[in-house]
C-alpha cells in the first residue's frame, strides 16, 4: 500500500473503501455501526491526511496509486452508453472526470441548468445516486481513463451509436458495414 494510505487507520481505510464505492455517510454509518457524526470525522481527518479536498480527488488519488481499480466496483448500471445523445454524452464525460457544471457550462456553451438538467437526466437513466456514481459508470463503461499522471480523463475511442460498437449494420435485411464508425465500432469523441 503506497505511503499516503498507511498512515490511516483500519477504520479510516473503511470508510475510504465506502466513501470510494459512492456510499453516503448514513449508509457508512448503517454499515459499519457507528454514528454519522463519527463517519464524517473520519472522512475529514482522512481526506485531510492524504491532501485531498473532495471525493473526486480521493477517487482519483486512490486510482492512479492503484489502490482502486475498476473491478474493485460493483456494476452501477448496465445502461449502454449509446442511448445518449451527444450533448448529454458531452456532459457525462465531463462531469465523470470532475468539471463543475459551470465550467462545463462555460465550456460547451449552455446555462448551468441545462447541465444540471442533463445531469438530472443521466442520473435518472442510469438508475443511479450522485457525481461519483457516473465517474464509476463512466470508467467501468471506458468513457474515461487515467492519463499518464493518474488523472481522469475522456477516452476518444468509444462504442459507436448507430451499430451499438458491432461495426454491422442491419438495414432492409442486408447487413453490411456501418457508415458511422467505418466497420470498426468504435468513434472517434473529441476529448
Amino acid at each position: 500500500m503506497p505511503q499516503d494510505f498507511q498512515r490511516l487507520t483500519p477504520r479510516q481505510l473503511e470508510v475510504l473503501r465506502h466513501t470510494l464505492l459512492g456510499r453516503s455517510a448514513k449508509d457508512t454509518s448503517k454499515a459499519m455501526n457507528i454514528g454519522i457524526k463519527s463517519v464524517e470525522a473520519h472522512r475529514y481527518r482522512m481526506m485531510r491526511n492524504l491532501g485531498v479536498t473532495d471525493r473526486f480527488e480521493l477517487f482519483f488519488k486512490a486510482m492512479a496509486l492503484g489502490i482502486l481499480t475498476v473491478d474493485d466496483f460493483p456494476v452501477v448500471s448496465t445502461v449502454d452508453p449509446s442511448c445518449f445523445n451527444d450533448r448529454q454524452m458531452d456532459v457525462l464525460i465531463a462531469l465523470a472526470t470532475g468539471e463543475s457544471p459551470l465550467d462545463i457550462a462555460k465550456r460547451i456553451g449552455i446555462n448551468k441548468e441545462s447541465v444540471d438538467t442533463h445531469q438530472a437526466e443521466i442520473l435518472d437513466r442510469l438508475g443511479l445516486q450522485g457525481r461519483l456514481a457516473i465517474t464509476h459508470y463512466a470508467f467501468q463503461q471506458g468513457l474515461i481513463g487515467l492519463d499518464e499522471s493518474g488523472g481522469l480523463v475522456a477516452s476518444t475511442d468509444v462504442p459507436c451509436p448507430d451499430c451499438d460498437g458491432s461495426g454491422k449494420y442491419v438495414g432492409l435485411n442486408v447487413i453490411e458495414s456501418c457508415a458511422r464508425c467505418g466497420g470498426n465500432g468504435r468513434i472517434r469523441r473529441a476529448a
